[in-house]
Parts: C-alpha cells; structure tokens; sequence
C-alpha cells in the first residue's frame, strides 16, 4: 500500500488503520521494505493499526487465509474447485488488512500465482499486463487496473473454466475484447448473456454518451454466489443462475432476468466504479440510479408498457410491504449497525422511483444535461446524493430542496383524493391531501414533491381537452403541500380521472370511489399502467371484502369487468396476461389489521375458479389458437414470448376450473411441450391442484432434470411453495436428497425462502412452519449470515398476525437471536431481529 497522509493526522502521530477480520493470520508488518517490530503495530477489533514517523512511505502486510473454510461467500471462497471473491460491501477485509472504505480510491495491480494445470484462469481487474510461466509447473499472471476504485469493486479468480470470447468497437473506434468464463460444458449457454452485454454497451453510448473504458471485459459464472451479481471493475461476477440459458434449461421470464442483469451490472462501470460513493449511506446514490438505468434498457428494447407494469408490480407488491413493515428505512437510511441489511427493495426500487421522478417532471433532454454535469464534475471521485442533486438542479434548472424529502423520510406517501364536476362552468376540481404514516423513528413527515400525470377521460375512455395553469408540459402536476387544489378550465363533460398515469410517483391513491365508478374506470381507461392498477384493486378491492365478511360471494360484475381484455382488440398479449394477473397476497394483506391468511388464500382460490368458469370457452379458445400459432421451434422473441406468456396464464385458469379435461391439458403440456417454458408453467399450474398428474408429472420433471443445477433448484421452489398439507414433509425429503446442496446459497433460498412465502403452511397455528425455518436460520447463520439476516426479514408480518401467532414467532426470533449471539457477524441478524420485534 502506498501510504500518503494528511498534514494534521501526521502532525499529531495518529497510526494508520486498516481494517480486517478475525481469521486474517498476520504474518509480516513491513514499511519501506523493511520489517517493523510488533511495538510499531497492534491489532484491536480485528483493525490494524500501524505507527511511524514517516508521512508518507509504502506499508506491506503479508496474511495467511483459508478460502476453503470460508463459506459466507464474501471475501475469498472457494466454490467447488474455483477461487472466487465478493468483496461489497465489506469482503476485502477478509483478505487482508486494508482501508475497506467506499471513499479510499486506490490503483490495484495484482499478481496472481498458482499450478498452471489446476488454475489456468486467473482473472482480476483491468487490464492483463503480463502472463508468465516460474518454476514448479506455476503461472504468473499480472493485471492491472489504471482507474481509481474502492476495495469492494476488487475481484480475483482462479479456476480451470470454460470461455467464449467475442469483441465489442467502441464509438471511437477502440476494440474491446469480451469474455464470458463457465464451467466447462456450460460454453454454449453463455451466449445469451454475451449477446446482453454487447446490446448494453451499445444502448448505454446510444442513449447516454457513456463508452467503455478498458481494453477487455469479462462475466465469470458462479454457483456459489449471495447475489445476482456484482459490478467489479472489468471483471463482473454472476449467479450462474443469471447466467447460464438454453430454451431447454430456462424460461422466457429467465431470458429476460439475465439480459437485465447483465445489463445493470455493466452500466455501473460508470455509475458506481467510475463514481463511487462517499460512503454506505449513499448505496441508493449507484444502486437506484443504475436500476433506472437497466429498466430503461429494458423498456428501450422491448415492450415498455409491459416493463413497466412489471415494475411497478414489483414496488407496490414488495418494496411497499418493506415500508409498512418493521424494517422500514428512507432510500438512504441515517444509521445501521450493518450495511449487508440495506441491500433492500427500498434502497434499490424506490431509489430508482424517485430519480425516475426527476425524469418524469422534467424530460428527457433535461435529465440527460443532469446526467452529463454528474459525470463531468464527479468522474474519478466518491460521491454523496446531494452531489447527484446538485448535478440535476445544474443540468434541469430546477431547485430541487424539497425533493430532498424522499431521500429522508421513510415510508409509503398516500394521496387522498377529492373531485367535483360544474357543469355550468365546465370546471373540473381535484383536491389532493398528501399523508405519510409513522415508521421508525419517524412520526412526522415532510410533505414530499409528489408528480402525477393525469388525464380526464371520457365515458368513451378518449382523452377530453382542458387548462389548467398549473400543469406542465408534460401533463404534470406538482403536489408540494399538505392541500391543494388543482382547476381544469373548459372541460366539455364530466370527466373520469386518471391520475398518476404511468406511476409517476412512488404513492398510494385513496379515491372512494363506488363499484360502478371502479369498473367503468377499468373499462375505459387507456393509460396501460393505471388499467393494470385498476384492475388490481378492483380485484384487491373485493377480496377484501370477502375476507372481512362484509360480502359472501363474488359478483358477476366483477368476474365480468376483470376479464373483459380478454375480449378487446388489444395487440400485445403479454399486456392481457398481465391485465388478468391475480393481486399478490402481500397486496392484498397489505390494508388489513390482522391477518387470516386461511381466509385470504381462500378468497383467492375461489375467485380463480369461478373466473376460470366464468370465461372457460373463451380461455380455452385463446389456449388453443396460441398453442397452434407456437407449433414451431422455440424461439426467444418478442412476439413468441408474448403469446406463452398469455397461453400460460390461461392454462393456469383453465386448471384453476378443477375440470378434468383441463388438468390433462395441463399434464399434457408438461410432458410435451418443446421448451421449458410451457413445461415448467404446465408444471406450476398443476402443482397447486388435488389431482395425481400433478404427482406423475412432478417425479417425471424429476428424473429428466436432476442432473441439471439450475433447473432442479426451480423444483425445489415449486415443492416448497404447494399449498397441500404435505408439503413441510416433501420439503424434509429434499433435503435427503443428493441434488440438494444444503450450503449452496441457490438452493437454501430457493427452497426455504420459498417456504416462508407459502401463507398457509409457513404460518400453521401449531407453529411447526415458524419452529422449522428458525432451525434453518440458526443453521445458516453458522456459515452464511448475510443470507440468514435476508430469511429473517421474511417475518416482516409480525405485528399484524394475531396474538397467538406472535407469541410463537417471538419465541423463535428469540431462539435465533440466543443462538447466533456469539456467531461471527451476527451483530447484522440481531438488528433484523431487534426491528422486527419492535
């Protein structure tokens, strides 16, 4: 390390610290070349720390460490026979000692040395500087990286693996050589996520001037891996289950994940290698903008309607939930007691929501001149949020104080919302009141800056004319207060509202709005996010009510209203898939007080089949035309993807009927279809029926995949989440079973995580399902407490089960918590437990 320090901690004899880890063995101390004696250094709380009367001079440490032994996967690890690092956000310092702060921004050269027939690859950042072969049958490899990075963007790996290579020219003409390393025999289904990064390298000089920097890039896949993947600079480290792809091997739905993936990983070589951040605090300040970033990608190069929705999906099904919860945090919290436990929706969704906010208000070009003054003024430095803001207030004109509040406060702003109609004066009046509920440490908000979009729509569902002198050109309006009120001049008829078009704004609307109002939004609305919204909470709307009491049964009104896409003239089939998309549960538990989860289960089984009845001829209809028009060879395009996405969703209603005809549709499709993704959608359509084809064809799915990793962790899921009595039963079966690898990060969450979202027999009143996940934990935990601290967030309902509910989850939360006390790193796992509990 090439020490350079400050004037006044040099003046006043402060000793150098570097962090590390209890399992780093020091070996030598040196400075200058020179070995120090042990008084010239000491180790307190697993830090360094080193004195000497010289400013500025070159300090060596020498460790000893064992990879094999480490299975947290963070640091150095080794999985299977590969050496592989993850260093985000505080790995390094299980490597060795080292200022391992996101803030300290060093030039890395790194040699790597080992048995060139066991380890021919060898990797790490930048750019190969040398390749040699020493004595004892041992290679010498040297890279170097010229740009400035902090340690957690370190990568190293050391394997014998398999490759396929390919180039990339830049817009200035430099040629960049791609590489993308596997196990060997993997080669051929890696060239879906090369033909990914070469789109996202050309999207992102396209569409925000950025060029790569370095001569080569690199992905290597890992199935041992904690996270989807990890940005390192050159030398990006992927989940092999996000990277690895063949239409016999993965779904359309997988297809679309790995390009995303590879995608948001390749565009933080700007937005988050080239500027980092100041410090963890500001995790929303790479994540939510790169987030962005790989949605638009997304968007740009297939249906952004569908992208969208998808997205938006996504926040109000999960990234609410987290706000509502017990975990509850702003987009970048003000203090924790490990970082590893703001990877969240929050940080990484709602941060990408609240920039989006800014393009949405403000437009494209603006936006973009805001991108452009951030990477002139803080390329090559670590940043805060507020240098972002500042290079948006620059690049949009825009004083951007209040805008601030989402950056703060926690929570899930509602906007209540008040209309009225003159038609003498043809005035159209809105009045909106903004509200956030209390979260932790937080009782009262800041009113936001909330943009929604809107739209006045007639009985026809045609947009109506109007002024107003407060919209934008954008038809924007700004809600900045607790109150205001919003006048629409010359408005012909009396209009149907359609507000927050497009979820320009993270927020809840509140309308009281009556049934008939509800379904004659949803049938004229032509914004494809709001029908998709009014949709959901026409449904949610009434499920809720049936859970509540206040309603027997459903009406045919509803059944009606929901499925009458079905019928329409509208062209792209995914859109319809997800117009009849059912509510998640967390949806629609969300609202309520104390949760039955019997009850709500029920309601929604019950309308699935009286849906699927309702509408059988023509469900049935669509499958059959969609499955002649696919009778070719697969192929993963947008037009293909679309119509399995629709046949699949109608397959899953038509089993949802419990009619006999259409369960041996179902087990037909799974034992013939041409590609996996109609097997694996079959498959998951049957799992949840009483029939025993679903039986036959699971032990069929079996035996045909066992032998593939990335198929069979998908069989796990699909067991773990049946809701039949039997399934904490068939789940202890897996566990024998040789396929299952019990310290595999893939497999433990595919298969307990999945448990824990399985309402009826994850919350069973005997507390058998809570008893056997906290065994899990503590077992997990022993090893791998990053993932231990994720599975406890999955007791985010807490406080609104019932009191006997509770009672068991506290116990078992108090179990963990005794368990892990004196586990290394347990201090992340106790800060879930203690925010759960509070």
């Amino acid at each position: 390390l090439e020490i350079n320090r400050d004037e006044e901690s040099f003046l006043k004899g402060e000793p150098v610290l570097l962090n590390g880890d209890e399992d780093l063995k020091l070996l030598v101390v040196s400075i200058d070349g020179v070995e120090i004696p042990t008084k010239s250094f000491k180790i307190e709380e697993n830090s360094l720390y080193v004195t000497s009367d010289k400013k500025n001079f070159v300090l060596q440490t020498r460790v000893e460490i064992d990879p094999s032994s480490n299975k947290s996967c963070m640091g150095l690890y080794k999985s299977k026979s590969l050496y592989c690092t993850q260093m985000e956000p505080e790995g390094f310092r299980k490597v060795t000692f080292f200022p391992d702060k996101p803030d300290v921004l060093s030039k890395f050269t790194t040699t790597i040395i080992a048995d060139k027939e066991k380890y021919p690859t060898l990797l790490s950042n930048g750019n190969l500087i040398s390749e040699t072969e020493i004595a004892g049958g041992r290679k010498k490899v040297i890279w170097e990286d010229p740009f400035p990075k902090p340690s957690c963007l370190f990568a190293l790996i050391a394997g014998d693996l398999g490759l396929i290579s390919d180039s990339f020219v830049t817009k200035s003409g430099k040629k960049v050589l791609l590489e993308v390393y596997s196990d060997k025999g993997n080669e051929d289904l890696c060239w879906h996520a090369m033909n990914s990064l070469k789109k996202s390298m050309k999207w992102d000089e396209d569409r925000f001037n950025l060029e790569y920097d370095l001569d080569r890039f690199m992905i290597v896949a890992v199935d041992d891996f904690n996270f989807g993947g990890m940005e390192n600079k050159g030398l990006n480290i992927f989940n092999s289950s996000v990277t690895l792809v063949s239409p016999e091997t993965a779904t359309d739905r997988t297809y679309f994940r790995v390009e995303a993936i590879v995608a948001h990983e390749y565009f933080h070589n700007w937005t988050g290698n080239r500027i980092a951040c100041r410090d963890w605090f500001q995790l929303t300040l790479k994540e939510g903008l790169t987030v962005l970033r790989d949605q638009e990608f997304s968007s740009d190069l297939h249906s952004r309607s569908v992208c969208r929705i998808d997205n938006v999906d996504y926040v109000r099904s999960i990234q609410f939930k987290e706000d509502a919860s017990p975990n509850a945090h702003p987009i970048r919290p003000e203090s924790f007691t490990s970082i590893d436990n703001f990877y969240t929706p929050t940080v990484y969704r709602k941060g990408s929501e609240v920039i989006r906010m800014i393009l949405s208000m403000y437009g494209e070009s603006a936006f973009q001149a805001g991108m452009k003054k951030y990477f002139e003024l803080y390329d090559g430095q670590s940043v805060r949020t507020e240098d972002f803001l500042h290079a948006m207030e620059l690049g949009t004109g825009k004083d951007l104080t209040q805008f601030k509040n989402w950056y703060s406060q926690a929570g899930t702003p509602r906007v209540k919302v008040t209309s009225s109609y003159n038609e003498e004066s043809q005035v159209f009046t809105l009045k909106l009141e903004q509200s956030c509920p209390a979260t932790p440490g937080q009782i009262k908000k800041k009113p936001f800056v909330i943009p929604l979009k809107i739209a006045l729509l007639s009985e026809e569902g045609k947009e109506l004319s109007f002024i107003c002198e407060k919209i934008s050109e954008n038809s924007i309006i700004e809600l900045r207060q607790k109150n205001e009120e919003f006048s629409f001049k010359n408005v012909l008829s009396k209009p149907i509202l359609s507000i927050n078009r497009n979820f320009t704004a993270p927020v809840i609307i509140e309308e009281d709005l009556s049934l008939e109002k509800r379904i004659k939004h949803l049938c004229v609305e032509n914004d494809p996010v709001n029908r998709y919204i009014a949709g959901q909470n026409l449904l949610t709307e009434e499920l809720l009510k049936i859970i509540k009491g206040k309603k027997n049964d459903f009406s045919e009104e509803i059944i009606e209203a929901f499925g009458k896409c079905l019928y329409s003239d509208i062209k792209d089939y995914s859109l319809i898939a997800r117009y009849i998309e059912l509510p998640s549960i967390s949806t629609v538990v969300s609202t309520l007080s104390t949760i039955n989860f019997e009850k709500v289960k029920e309601s929604i089984v019950s309308f699935c089949k009286k849906f699927a009845l309702f509408h059988s001829e023509k469900l049935f209809e669509i499958y059959q035309e969609l499955n002649k028009e696919l009778d070719y060879e697969y192929q993963w395009v947008e037009k293909d993807v679309a119509k399995r996405e629709l046949k699949n969703r109608v397959l899953f209603y038509l089993i949802c009927s419990e009619k006999h005809e259409y369960i041996e549709l179902g087990y037909k499709q799974a034992q013939t279809a041409n590609n996996f993704t109609d097997t694996y959608s079959a498959l998951s359509s049957l799992a949840n029926s009483n029939s025993q084809l679903f039986d036959k064809a699971s032990k069929d799915f079996y035996e045909k995949y066992r032998s593939e990793n990335l198929v069979i962790q998908k069989w796990f899921a699909l067991i773990a989440s049946r809701n039949q009595p039997s399934v904490l039963e068939d789940i202890k079966r897996i566990e024998k079973l040789k396929e299952f690898l019990n310290d595999r990060p893939n497999h433990i969450s595919l298969l307990y995580k999945t448990f824990s979202m399985n309402p009826i027999y994850f919350n069973k009143e005997d507390g058998s399902g809570y008893k056997f996940f906290a065994d899990k934990i503590i077992e997990i935990a022993k090893f791998n407490p990053n993932v231990a601290a994720v599975f406890i967030k999955q007791f985010n309902y807490y406080s609104k089960l019932n009191s006997s509910r509770q009672a068991l989850i506290k116990a078992e939360l108090e179990r963990i918590k005794a368990s892990v006390r004196d586990m290394k790193n347990s201090s992340l796992i106790i800060e879930v437990i203690d925010n759960t509990l509070s």
